[in-house]
């Protein structure tokens, strides 16, 4: 199966302030709803910040949470189905750009080797490219209780602290990803898919046409499916649009930092 193909079905709830949202469900050892979040972080670069996590709700409190260790191990199917809220997205918004990157540095890795080893998938569809910045990104400890087998463990989190960069963020650099040099990219970029070399207007077209058709196709097979998922479903409610909305400034203000910087 194709690594897109597993995507779980979505439901795209609209946008809130500018802030694209989807929702779906995670399925195995727990039913678990997780929220998608594009929300722009640079209007003059047409940047936006893609972010992720569980939606939680613990009385009247509702948030989403990115550090839930609560997850039923299915990594493939959950960053598929974060790629196709980004295709959708980018169905839309072609020129804009998406930056990706993960909170803490276990799952920043992880999201970078899943990129690496299914590039064939998504080259398809996306340009992908890496980016390094000059400063050091400092490190918050943090002890966190997880249930394992019924039973209790603490782990540490390090999570990614982005007051230290209070100072502003320079990138170095900004390249067409390499998956022999992916340890070194603090983030990464994606475009929706571009003709890379230079040809005569005539096959740009027939490149462009055949590119838009097949993602429309994709997108369809997964809109198919996930209409028949969510069928009579109820919408998210104010509380938790809200919940999202706030998830996805904060999810964006480590791209803002160097955002800004480009801008200059």
């Amino acid at each position: 199966m194709e690594f897109l193909e597993k995507a779980y079905p979505y439901n795209f709830e609209g946008i809130t302030n500018e802030v694209y949202q989807f929702r779906f469900i995670s399925i195995g050892n727990h039913k678990i709803t997780k929220i998608v979040s594009i929300a722009p972080v640079e209007k003059n670069l047409n940047w936006y910040n893609v972010g992720f996590g569980n939606l939680e709700k613990n009385g009247d409190l509702v948030t989403v949470n990115d550090l839930s260790e609560i997850n039923n191990n299915d990594y493939d199917e959950v960053l598929a189905t974060v790629f196709m809220c980004i295709l959708h997205f980018f169905n839309s918004n072609p020129d804009c750009t998406v930056i990706f990157f993960g909170n803490t540095f276990h799952k920043h890795k992880l999201y970078k080797q899943k990129i690496s080893s299914n590039m064939e998938s998504l080259e398809q569809y996306l340009d992908i490219s890496g980016g390094k910045i000059i400063e050091e990104v400092g490190i918050i400890e943090k002890k966190q209780t997880v249930i394992r087998n019924g039973k209790p463990h603490e782990r540490i989190v390090k999570e990614k602290d982005i007051n230290s960069l209070n100072n502003g963020v320079n990138v170095k650099s900004i390249e067409r990803y390499n998956k022999e040099k992916t340890a070194e990219y603090q983030f990464v970029l994606f475009n929706l898919k571009r003709l890379t070399s230079i040809d005569v207007i005539k096959n740009y077209y027939i490149y462009t046409v055949m590119a838009t058709k097949k993602l429309k196709e994709l997108l369809e097979k997964q809109i198919e499916k996930s209409t028949s998922f969510w069928a009579g479903s109820q919408k998210m409610t104010i509380q938790e649009l809200e919940a999202v909305e706030k998830f996805a400034k904060e999810k964006g203000k480590f791209s803002r930092k160097f955002s800004i910087h480009l801008k200059k």
